[in-house]
């Protein structure tokens, strides 16, 4: 059977987050070792109009959207059984679309992109007789789906994966089946280092210290109560007791299946008198110089981190960052001599940290030299493209 290089990347949503952003910037590595890429969705929205952008070819695929198998109450993580139900029914359905669409194009190899369309597009895939590569970028909770979810990710993974891609050693554990071992590949998510580094413009220091303020310290990421944005104004809490002039910077926009977090988020700065000392700024178009405006970058996730590509962006523009330690933040990190690794959910030290960092700057920037030189060496875009296109390479052998 002639193998045909046509890839289809399989989308479950139409948000924007690490796994798409990795995307874009790999489809043009794809695209030139002579893949013809496209990239199949559920639904227009912000991932297609990037698509667009891009230049990326993209297609809808006709198919029920899926619900989230959690809720949030009281800012806390709890099942959805209802969705839970509704969700596997509509995997088969939204199966039955995707097969026919990659039958209609002709696809010689499945990519897929996030937890839902490891179950639709590997069952497309393994109707159609060709291989499916999971790009698993998720850590699932062991309690998630009432201890269910991980066993069934793992007979899932036996049973419609060609291979997994795992973007960190935190994701890979998950996997504990030995039928599975010998099909996971660790694929660190790359960092395009000629883009993110620290030589360029910091065009929003200025706006964002104002005239009160010497240090700036940012976080990154979707607006979700896992990534820890409480924390930010916890912390903000505690700078303006003790009078420091530091300003907190919330960068990012609401979750998908969360509107309103930014507005609780905003509340809440606002019932501490803290709208001064925290800035809020949705995504920004220029994010290198984002990092580099900062002087130092927290991470102060409440769930571990699967990669955290916001950490070792700011590592590449030699920006500190602080995490906690675990997950695959820490993986990122590495050790002290790269970052700053806080004991998990400790937020005494976590706020030690950030003066740390305020009252020895030349330090500090030692360490951002420090962590750009591993970025350099273990997650570069290069690197991560290689492997990736490699094992595409050997995926074509199976059915050539």
């Amino acid at each position: 059977m002639r193998f045909l290089k046509r890839l289809a990347i399989i989308e479950s949503g139409a948000g924007i987050g690490g796994a798409e952003v990795n995307l874009f910037r790999l489809a043009p590595r794809i695209s030139e070792a002579g893949w013809e890429l496209l990239v199949l969705v559920p639904t227009e929205g912000p991932l297609t109009n990037e698509l667009s952008r891009w230049n990326i070819r993209w297609r809808l695929f006709e198919s029920p959207a899926f619900k989230s198998t959690s809720t949030y109450i009281r800012q806390i993580k709890v099942p959805n059984p209802l969705a839970i139900s509704y969700d596997c029914l509509a995997i088969f359905r939204q199966a039955s679309a995707i097969t026919e669409a990659l039958r209609d194009e002709g696809v010689g190899l499945v990519h897929t992109n996030s937890m839902f369309s490891h179950f639709v597009g590997g069952l497309a895939a393994r109707r159609l007789g060709i291989p499916c590569l999971w790009h698993l970028q998720d850590i699932v909770n062991v309690r998630s789906g009432f201890g269910l979810f991980r066993p069934l990710l793992n007979l899932a993974a036996g049973t419609l994966a060609s291979a997994i891609v795992c973007i960190s050693e935190s994701v890979a554990c998950q996997l504990s089946w030995l039928s599975i071992k010998d099909r996971v590949r660790l694929i660190y998510n790359g960092v395009d280092t000629n883009l993110f580094t620290n030589d360029g413009p910091r065009s929003y220091r200025r706006e964002w210290l104002g005239t009160r303020y010497t240090t700036l310290v940012g976080q990154v990421g979707r607006l979700t109560p896992w990534k820890g944005q409480e924390t930010m104004i916890e912390m903000a809490k505690l700078a303006k007791r003790e009078n420091l002039p530091i300003r907190f910077v919330i960068i990012g926009d609401d979750s998908y299946g969360l509107p309103g977090y930014l507005d609780h988020l905003m509340r809440l700065a606002q019932n501490h008198d803290l709208e001064d000392q925290v800035l809020f700024t949705r995504w920004l178009n220029d994010m290198p110089s984002a990092y580099r405006s900062l002087d130092l970058l927290v991470h102060p996730v409440r769930e571990p981190e699967p990669f955290g590509l916001a950490i070792a962006e700011a590592m590449a523009c030699r920006t500190p960052v602080a995490v906690f330690d675990y997950g695959g933040a820490a993986e990122v990190i590495g050790s002290s001599d790269h970052g700053l690794l806080i004991n998990r959910h400790d937020l005494d030290a976590l706020w030690q940290a950030v003066k740390w960092v305020h009252n020895n700057p030349e330090a500090a920037s030692a360490i951002g030299s420090r962590a750009r030189r591993r970025v350099l060496a273990k997650f570069s875009l290069d690197r991560c493209s290689d492997q990736m296109l490699e094992l595409y390479e050997s995926l074509s052998w199976q059915l050539a």
